[in-house]
């Protein structure tokens, strides 16, 4: 019998031995798949970095904010200058980009004149026809004679017709005289 236990021993030895390994061979099978788990969140959170920084530009560039939108009733493009709605009323041509945005400012708020008063942007596309270097008239019959050879340039209107026109730096003296003659009404 002694020989049974011992192969019997030796048995349940090899059985534990096979048990260990086993073991052991399951904890290194969860080791390795714990490190190919953590290689592919890593990868992954790279990527996610690299799509954020490089290619979106999300965290580099800073978000623009698109400004409200407005309506500037009194802005008109160059053909209408004769067709408006009131009976007299006056159109400012000028350049939004020089030095006659201070007209802007000088009827800023004056409601009484700026009601009757229009603006033409001469840098948009749809207005730049207006501007001439070559001889025009002061006194346009239609729209398409209106021709502009000086800026800031105001011309009064009345019933579709130009009846005065006036160039350069005696618009601001003109502009100013409205608006007196507007506060004293």
């Amino acid at each position: 019998m002694s020989k049974t236990k011992k192969i019997k021993r030796q048995i349940e030895k090899h059985v534990e031995e096979e048990i260990q390994e086993v073991n052991l061979d399951k904890k290194e099978d969860y080791i390795n798949l714990l490190k190919i788990i953590i290689a592919i969140v890593v990868f992954l959170g790279l990527a996610y970095v690299y799509t954020r920084t490089f290619i979106t530009k999300d965290w580099t560039e800073p978000e623009v904010v698109e400004p409200e939108t407005s309506i500037d009733y009194n802005s008109i493009v160059s053909q209408q200058a004769l067709s408006q709605s009131e009976e007299t009323y006056y159109v400012l041509y000028t350049d939004k980009n020089s030095e006659t945005e201070y007209l802007n400012y000088q009827i800023q708020g004056q409601t009484k004149v700026l009601d009757k008063m229009y603006q033409v942007d001469t840098t948009q596309v749809f207005n730049e026809e207006v501007i001439t270097e070559g001889e025009y008239t002061k006194e346009p019959q239609s729209v398409e004679e209106i021709k502009i050879g000086e800026l800031p340039t105001l011309i009064k209107v009345e019933n579709g017709k130009v009846v005065e026109f006036v160039e350069g730096k005696y618009v601001a003296d003109y502009i100013s005289q409205l608006l007196i003659t507007a506060e004293d009404k």
